[in-house]
């Protein structure tokens, strides 16, 4: 087999290669924003329960400055996540998402008062461009992205 045939073949089989991967990193990025979608519902109806959220946070030692719900916590809390090394960047991306996804569902809370809201939620993501582009939605919060 010449050279230029084992190239071709090996072409072939990239090609086949990044097809799959392609797929996969698209079922994992609709995954990503249907669970962060339903992580906002639940912390949504968490909420309601007088304590009940700062109760779990305190049981796993999560804590945050300010006043504002900046999802840190939520993210740490579900994603089992730290600050530490490459995992805080993706970390204060999804938290930011999550208050993008805070003020669009305030804003429009009648368009989520349907059967599966998680569903519109994913939607939303998707259409606004992903979950940097929902986060960007908001301003970031001032000195409250960085937990002790």
């Amino acid at each position: 087999m010449s050279k230029k045939s084992e190239l071709l073949k090996t072409l072939e089989r990239l090609i086949g290669d990044a097809d799959e991967q392609t797929q996969l990193f698209r079922g994992a990025q609709e995954r990503l924003y249907l669970t962060l979608s339903e992580a906002y519902l639940w912390w949504r109806e968490a909420s309601s329960y007088d304590r009940f959220l700062e109760e779990i946070y305190e049981r796993y030692k999560l804590i945050t400055r300010g006043k504002e719900e900046n999802f840190t916590r939520l993210v740490r809390l579900i994603w089992q996540l730290d600050w530490g090394g490459h995992e805080a960047p993706k970390l204060q991306n999804w938290a930011r998402s999550l208050r993008g996804m805070h003020h669009e569902y305030e804003t429009n809370k009648d368009a989520y008062a349907v059967d599966q809201p998680q569903l519109k939620l994913t939607q939303f993501i998707r259409a606004q461009g992903g979950i940097g582009a929902v986060g960007r939605i908001v301003s970031p919060l001032q000195n409250t992205d960085e937990e002790e």
